[in-house]
């Protein structure tokens, strides 16, 4: 019996608990609530970096293929 009372108190404390939570957000909604200043990111504290100087690679490095082009002939003479 104890435990069916503290079962019933628990559920309409639940209850009670959601419906304030859902009239604090309607009135959140309707009332447009306290709007905090937007934050500034670390980002928009650093200068603009230029990425074109900003490079890890030099101008020399990296792989070099070789280039052929295919032409529509080449592929109907293998044809």
């Amino acid at each position: 019996m104890l435990k069916l009372l503290f079962g019933i108190i628990l559920f309409f404390l639940l209850l009670l608990l959601l419906a304030g939570a859902a009239g604090i957000g309607l009135l959140r909604t309707l009332f447009g609530g306290i709007k905090s200043p937007p934050r500034q990111s670390n980002e928009t504290n650093r200068p603009y970096s230029n990425p074109d100087k900003d490079k890890i690679f030099g101008d020399k490095e990296g792989e070099y293929v070789d280039y052929e082009e295919i032409t529509e002939d080449d592929k109907k003479a293998e044809n």
